[in-house]
């Protein structure tokens, strides 16, 4: 490791190649060969035996960037080193300490990070004064912390942005230190610009007015003056200076190579100066600036220039030459407008300097900002704008500042939420890439008493914890005080407690941000504004491709309509962003809007609602890729999700809508793989539709030549162009090699005793209709693929290694791991579940349909009396239960009713592992309580109000005798609710647990000796934090009983199996078969769970709940949107008319 001290530093010594850069870490090859990691080429570089000479190179970590054009989409968060996190306890922000807050920022849903200046400097100006340009300020870290937060943030898709200070460097550089020691006229002293007097350049006006007299200052050391713009301590460079020229270039290749995104060009109009002028904006600035671009672009075209000029429009285009200067630059007359237009409440002076400004070229962009680490800047506005930008935001004489306001966008905003998130909406939707300061997300405050423009660079607010979670030192330590502002305060204002609430402007931007990120009309779109008559109203349309979005925003701050001519767009519909909800359709004439105070609405105008049908014919997309990963490219994404995703999904048996119409297909995150020769792309999908949540899917996608494809048709998504060949995009969940990739990747952790990691893999597919595949794996194990997934832990996975891990898996398959996707910064994707194989003869549902049936055929041969009615299950509950006459079992068998009880009691054992350890995360039992019975009752009430509805609906679709207890039902409403109140009047003793929630018999596999129960995750159709909430056990027996009660109906009604003259018979034995099972089965629980106390003590307790969860379940079922099979219609009323009319109150 070389020592920077090592290093010449003359402005004018000779460097060989990169010798100028500070350190690297070289390994040795076996040949005398050198090589650099991560660096394009590698260094030959020969050696002797005692001296070898070096060539000295950074490592880059730089991430891979396949759009040039990258900053377009981008959303750049602005933070200050020193004022982000500190990790070492000295009071100071560091570079570990924002590596430590890097997810935060992902997870925020920024893009990229701009940091303020690090390197070393007296920090007269914030670090704006550079006394070094090739090292770090040792308070924020070292050269080796940064290529740490390169190669984290890179990792995390995050983007770095760094300042490049040009104009003028600190008076303690080593240049400067030379410069004025050097003789008149050497090229040492030619690197700064001097003068014998201050007469020269006098039409250049002073900056910083508040603080500078002039711009020329005595330097008693070279005996001359020296030039600065800002303040006298920051010398300008002379770029006249063909050298000073030079040692820029090589700064920037010095972090260019180390993997640096984009560099922050501050203060750029005035680098050279000319007699004359006003040293702004000159000719040889512009032309520095195209030999900077191209200097950069043959370094690495991927790297980004962003320009700080503070000019008007017509001047500031012209940093960005012809695109072959900077890429970006500040549109700075525009913020203060923003401002002015929100508070006059007129959108006049938006429109107005939006249409004074030209247009750019193609490869450039504007930079948005609402607040900086500066004043809020007021030199490009007329002096009677200025006077009122004072009058209307100015809090008191202490907010000015040169030609400014110091104050940070709450404040300014009189923390009114409505003005916060307006001012948020335009500037993450007119033309142009937002850059949201620190802290603004959570809405700090600002403390101008600390002079300068410190008061808005205080510490970012963590928690309420010692000093904000900034810093554990002490606080009178810290590098400035933190906001004591009772209205901002960090107790108040910081991101621990906004994490925690949905509803706080932190949650508020997480979703603006991610919701502007889906649509890149909002960063490359072109922008028409429309001219309602009402002028409180500003709308306009951003277009790009194939998306148009209309963006309406309230001015003020009380409601408003207007009505919008968009004559042009008529017959589209029109869907609002945020909700999906459609409104009206776009006719001829006007389209009125209505807005509440201070409100703003995004619209998507789509050419027609999209229904996707299940299609079977392959989709033909005009996408032609050169590697599969270009796919996830805004562009070819969108043709993929508009038009082949929804198709596929339709068409696939794993995806259930739940009678909702799908609208749109986002990509969340991709992963790419690579396994025996073929490519895999791992896309994370959100699906939305047209009412309700939007579910997260994960679909790996192949790609193939059409000539090569031997895939089933049912796969194929789409034909594509592949290396200018036609090619076929398919479903890869379904290919061994690439099952047996995931396998061995991703199965964590291994469960004892799999053996399959080293051994080939076999796959055969079973048929199991549900929201999974599945695969017998060697013959030996069982592989569930979860297609629907989440980010949270899925419950089936956690129930499976909890009942493993405590010892209490012999009811269920052994647990041999989980698939799980590795994520660095975040909780790992769950992608599939793996379990012993239970060798099996069927489910439960098969092998008591059968004994049904054989039971009622039996009854028609036999000439035996129909026996006495049996009490059903709840009978079991009352303080005596009756006696049944074992004879009455006799008819069913003493096998069948022996494995009716062993179910019982494999539920009860179920159970019993659930809640023996609870002190396992997760699977802590809840005692009931009066506030949950009564959400219970409430939710019974509205379960019966959809039940009604959908049964009036459909009432002229029953049989007559379905129809009479359908009637039955409505009448006997009031009774229902007046038996569901008794929840609200007493708590029950009882305890939830995590259970089964879906244990039909279907999740029972009979072996052919007893029964395994497996599909552990609950019902696959709901949410999976819904399907991991603690419920009442009884639930589970619940939910089978009915399973029993629906089989013996239901073998009534199958085509062909029994004649209509004979069901009147078969349905009273139906009955009694249902009602003796159920009772066995209720009761060889009840027995196994005793002991565990989380049922009622109280007979009557318990009975109420058991006929509490019933009717909830057969409510249910009742409610479901869509069509209700008929025999399904008919347990559920049976069980809730026995109810009523035989009713069981408690005594």
């Amino acid at each position: 490791m070389v020592e920077a001290s090592t290093l010449a530093r003359s402005p004018n010594s000779v460097y060989i190649g990169l010798s100028r850069y500070r350190t690297a870490t070289l390994r040795t090859m076996p040949t005398g060969t050198w090589w650099v990691p991560a660096v394009r080429t590698a260094l030959t570089i020969s050696t002797h035996s005692h001296t070898p000479f070096y060539t000295l190179l950074y490592m880059s970590e730089r991430s891979s960037v396949s759009d040039p054009l990258w900053f377009k989409d981008a959303i750049i968060y602005e933070l200050h080193i020193k004022a982000f996190q500190d990790s070492n306890h000295d009071g100071i922000g560091d570079f570990n300490g924002l590596i430590s807050r890097l997810d935060y920022l992902q997870d925020l849903g920024v893009t990229a990070i701009w940091l303020l200046p690090f390197y070393p400097s007296p920090q007269r100006d914030g670090g704006y004064d550079i006394s070094d340009y090739f090292s770090i300020n040792p308070d924020y870290g070292t050269l080796r912390q940064f290529r740490k937060l390169l190669k984290k943030a890179h990792k995390r898709g995050l983007k770095i942005i760094t300042e490049l200070v040009l104009n003028h460097t600190s008076d303690q550089h080593p240049w400067f230190q030379r410069a004025r020691k050097a003789a008149p006229g050497s090229p040492e002293r030619d690197y700064y610009v001097w003068s014998d007097t201050t007469d020269a350049y006098r039409d250049a006006r002073i900056i910083f007015q508040d603080f500078e007299t002039s711009n020329w200052t005595w330097d008693p050391v070279a005996e001359a003056y020296y030039w600065h713009r800002f303040y006298s301590h920051q010398p300008d460079l002379n770029f006249a200076n063909p050298e000073v020229q030079e040692s820029v270039f090589q700064v920037l290749d010095f972090w260019i190579d180390m993997g640096v995104d984009g560099f922050r060009l501050d203060a750029i109009p005035y680098l050279f100066e000319r007699e004359g002028t006003n040293c702004e904006n000159l000719p040889e600035t512009h032309a520095f600036l195209k030999k900077l671009r191209a200097h950069v672009e043959a370094r690495n075209p991927e790297v980004m220039l962003l320009a700080e000029a503070n000019m008007w429009p017509e001047d500031s285009v012209a940093y960005f030459g012809e695109g072959d200067e900077c890429h970006m630059n500040y549109h700075f007359p525009l913020m203060p407008r923003m401002f002015m237009s929100l508070k006059m409440e007129d959108r006049y002076p938006i429109t107005d300097i939006m249409e004074q400004t030209p247009s750019i070229p193609d490869n450039c962009q504007w930079a948005l900002f609402l607040r900086n680490h500066d004043e809020l800047t007021l030199e490009m506005v007329t002096d009677e704008e200025r006077d009122y930008m004072h009058k209307a935001y100015g809090k008191s004489n202490l907010s000015r500042i040169n030609l400014g306001l110091r104050h940070r966008l709450a404040p300014l905003l009189d923390n009114n939420r409505g003005k916060i998130e307006l001012m948020n909406c335009l500037l993450f939707s007119l033309p142009g890439t937002p850059v949201i300061y620190y802290g603004d997300e959570i809405g700090m405050g600002d403390n101008v008493h600390l002079g300068d423009r410190d008061g808005v660079r205080t510490p970012m607010q963590w928690s309420p914890d010692r000093n904000a979670g900034f810093s554990q030192t002490n606080p009178q330590q810290l590098y400035l005080p933190l906001i004591a502002d009772p209205e901002y305060r960090f107790e108040t204002v910081n991101v621990e407690i906004q994490q925690r609430n949905t509803s706080s402007l932190l949650w508020w931007t997480k979703r603006m941000l991610d919701v502007r990120k889906r649509y890149q009309a909002f960063g490359r779109g072109d922008l028409h504004f429309l001219q309602p008559e009402n002028a409180k109203v500003l709308a306009f349309l951003r277009t790009y491709e194939d998306e148009t979005l209309l963006v309406v925003a309230n001015l003020s701050r009380f409601s408003q309509a207007a009505s919008l001519d968009l004559s042009a767009y008529a017959g589209r519909e029109v869907r609002e962003v945020f909700s999906r909800a459609y409104f009206p359709r776009i006719e001829d004439g006007l389209y009125p809007i209505t807005l509440g105070p201070h409100d703003f609405m995004w619209f998507e105008l789509k050419a027609q609602k999209t229904v996707y049908p299940v299609q079977t014919k392959l989709a033909d997309l005009p996408i032609s890729l050169s590697k599969l990963p270009d796919l996830i490219k805004p562009t070819a994404f969108r043709q993929l999700a508009q038009e082949a995703l929804p198709a596929y999904l339709n068409r696939c048996t794993w995806f259930d809508p739940q009678n909702r119409i799908l609208q749109d297909v986002a990509l969340r995150q991709s992963r790419s793989l690579s396994h025996e020769g073929r490519k895999y792309l791992l896309l994370h999908l959100e699906v939305a539709f047209d009412r309700g949540m939007p579910d997260q899917y994960v679909l790996p996608l192949g790609l193939v030549p059409e000539s090569a494809a031997a895939m089933d048709d049912s796969l194929r998504l789409a034909r594509i162009s592949f290396k200018e060949e036609p090619a076929i995009l398919y479903d890869a969940t379904y290919e061994d090699r690439f099952l047996s990739y995931v396998m061995r990747h991703y199965l964590q952790p291994a469960g004892k005793g799999f053996k399959g990691k080293k051994k080939k893999l076999s796959f055969r597919r079973l048929d199991h209709p549900g929201a999974n595949s599945t695969w017998l794996v060697n013959d030996d194990y069982f592989l569930k693929y979860f297609h629907k997934i989440d980010t949270i832990p899925l419950p089936e996975v956690e129930m499976a290694r909890y009942l493993q891990e405590t010892e209490h898996s012999t009811c269920v398959p052994a647990y041999m791991g989980s698939l799980q996707l590795p994520a660095d910064h975040r909780p790992g994707l769950q992608l599939g579940l793996l379990q012993a194989r239970i060798h099996h003869q069927g489910h439960a549902a098969q092998y008591f349909a059968d004994v049904a049936h054989r039971y009622l055929e039996a009854v028609l041969t036999s000439d035996a009396p129909e026996p006495e009615p049996v009490a059903g299950p709840a009978a079991l509950l009352s303080d005596q239960p009756p006696v049944v006459d074992p004879e009455l079992l006799h008819h069913i068998g003493d096998v069948v009713v022996s494995r009716t009880r062993d179910i019982g009691q494999l539920v009860g054992n179920l159970h019993l592992a659930l809640a023996a350890h609870p002190e396992r995360k997760g699977f802590q039992p809840e005692a009931y309580t009066l506030h949950y019975q009564r959400s219970l009752f409430a939710a019974l009430q509205s379960l019966l109000r959809s039940a009604s509805q959908q049964i009036r609906r459909q009432m002229d679709q029953y049989q007559p005798d379905l129809q009479a207890e359908a009637e039955r039902f409505l009448d006997l409403r009031p009774e229902l609710i007046t038996y569901f109140r008794q929840l609200t009047e007493d708590k029950l003793k009882t305890q939830k647990l995590r259970i089964h929630g879906d244990l039909r018999l279907e999740k029972l596999l009979f072996t052919g000796k007893d029964f395994v129960i497996i599909d552990l995750g609950g019902n696959s159709m709901r949410p999976f934090t819904e399907t991991r909430l603690r419920k009442s056990p009884l639930q589970d027996v619940v939910t089978l009983l009915h399973a029993f009660h629906y089989l013996a109906h239901f073998r009534l009604r199958v085509t062909g199996s029994f004649r209509q003259e004979d069901a009147p018979r078969l349905r009273y034995w139906a009955e009694h078969w249902y009602r003796s099972l159920s009772r066995e089965l209720l009761d060889a629980y009840l027995q196994a769970v005793a002991p565990a106390g989380f049922l009622p003590e109280d007979r009557a307790e318990l009975r109420l709940l058991f006929n509490i969860l019933r009717s909830h379940y057969a409510l249910e079922r009742l409610s479901q949107p869509g069509k209700l099979n008929r025999s399904r219609v008919r347990t559920a009323l049976r069980e809730l008319l026995t109810l009523v009319d035989t009713p069981a109150k408690p005594g």
